[in-house]
């Protein structure tokens, strides 16, 4: 579609005012014509709550801020967004992306923490990396203390801030660190390397424009950088493969919007659940901006829903892995009480209503066995940890689909009273409920 007329109206008078190139900037101008133009956001929104606080950083404390959505309780514990400011890692801070920050809380009903990271060139790359590696691995741990949810907190940011909760996320995500719920980038830089084609489309007289991020990336890169590194590209990254459900919004004149939809592509490609914005007509910072371009409220809005569903997706796949993690503690138990002869670790592993049935053959004949209730499978489980040892006990397989498991094991019978040693393979179809096994049915055949 074409341009938001409003947008249009904003380019038009920035160009009359015929700016200076963005080369020729010093960083403090660089800061001061970004404080300037987020001064266009207006009033933020009214909040519950807002705290500023410092947390223990690399180098030195690094500061944070907490925002409260207005609808939330008091002390309710709520799903955290930690969040990171845009303006090329070298410009921004807690307070230019304050409105921002108030608008994300409440669209989100999450509890936002933005991140005061160090900014270039007095802490070139990669210092903020630091910052927010340390940051949210801080936040993690102390969950309860800011009354966030631990299994669901997000990565957050916009421009370069979304470069650095990309980065941030792939590198606690393989470090296995923190377990991160969702990630939500707006208007993200994920290639530094390459001229993607909206780069080429918007190269100038869209706001931000190749000048722009060429002088930021002078500041925050050494002058030997190589651009292709993930840290700097996270579109990059060789494998995307672990990483949690994503959302990314661009703008349709943006010349980052190519970079965010390829970024989506390659989640897509690789397994993860995604949500992918353009919003149309409009260009990069839009959202920064309210007073001048109304769309801005509507965006908000979408932001806040997409975060949403990210994380309602998240906990329904955080409780399937809370159910698969139950069975499989079940049969660990189940099977270490088997071979150790343990009887009361074994009726410990059953319900009370319990079901076990055995079906097999040995010495040419079949056995089966259907008994109900604990009270009748427990002299069961007692004459056969009485009558067998098991030993070289091996798991060939574990299958788990909700509460249910399928399992292939293979161990050597010892008869107490024959004294025959018998190789078996076993198949058990265990059924889960209540935190223990509701139903066995075991099929066995020497091997």
């Amino acid at each position: 579609m074409p341009i938001d007329p409003h947008v249009k109206r904003f380019l038009d008078t920035l160009a009359a005012m015929n700016p200076a190139g963005a080369l020729t900037l010093t960083v403090q101008e660089r800061r001061v014509a970004l404080q300037r133009l987020l001064g266009f956001s207006g009033r933020g929104e009214a909040v519950g709550a807002i705290e500023d606080r410092t947390l223990p950083g690399p180098g030195g404390a690094v500061g944070l801020r907490v925002y409260t959505p207005a609808a939330a309780r008091a002390g309710e514990v709520l799903p955290g967004l930690i969040y990171f400011h845009g303006g090329g890692f070298v410009a921004g801070s807690l307070n230019t992306h304050d409105p921002v920050c108030r608008s994300l809380t409440n669209a989100s009903g999450c509890r936002v923490l933005s991140v005061d990271y160090r900014l270039a060139p007095e802490h070139p790359f990669p210092a903020a990396i630091a910052d927010g590696n340390a940051a949210t691995a801080w936040i993690a741990a102390h969950a309860s203390e800011l009354a966030i949810d631990p299994d669901r907190l997000g990565l957050c940011g916009d421009s370069a801030g979304a470069t650095l909760a990309a980065v941030v996320c792939q590198m606690t995500t393989a470090a296995r660190q923190v377990r991160v719920a969702c990630q939500f980038l707006l208007c993200p830089i994920m290639d530094c390397a390459a001229e993607s084609e909206s780069r080429v489309s918007f190269v100038e007289g869209f706001l931000v424009d190749r000048a722009m991020l060429e002088h930021d990336l002078k500041h925050y890169l050494p002058a030997d950088a190589d651009r292709t590194d993930p840290r700097i590209s996270p579109l990059r990254a060789p494998d995307l493969g672990n990483l949690p459900p994503t959302c990314v919004h661009t703008g349709e004149f943006d010349p980052l919007r190519d970079e965010g939809r390829a970024y989506v592509e390659r989640l897509q490609g690789a397994g993860i659940n995604t949500i992918f914005r353009c919003h149309p007509g409009m260009i990069h910072l839009f959202y920064g901006m309210r007073t001048l371009i109304p769309y801005a409220d509507t965006a908000f809005k979408l932001m806040g829903a997409d975060i949403r569903s990210l994380l309602m997706s998240e906990r329904r796949r955080g409780k399937r892995m809370t159910d698969r993690l139950q069975v499989e503690r079940l049969v660990r138990e189940l099977h270490a009480a088997r071979v150790d002869g343990d009887l009361e670790g074994l009726c410990r592993v059953f319900s009370r209503d319990a079901r076990l049935r055995i079906g097999g053959s040995g010495d040419g004949k079949r056995i089966s066995l259907d008994a109900s209730g604990m009270s009748v499978i427990r002299p069961w489980l007692s004459v056969l940890v009485k009558t067998f040892k098991l030993s070289r006990y091996q798991l060939l397989s574990l299958t788990v689909e909700g509460m249910r498991a399928a399992v292939h094991w293979r161990v050597d019978i010892h008869s107490k009273i024959t004294g025959a040693i018998v190789p078996t393979e076993l198949m058990d179809l265990i059924e889960v409920s209540g935190g223990r096994v509701a139903s066995l049915t075991e099929f066995f055949v020497p091997c």
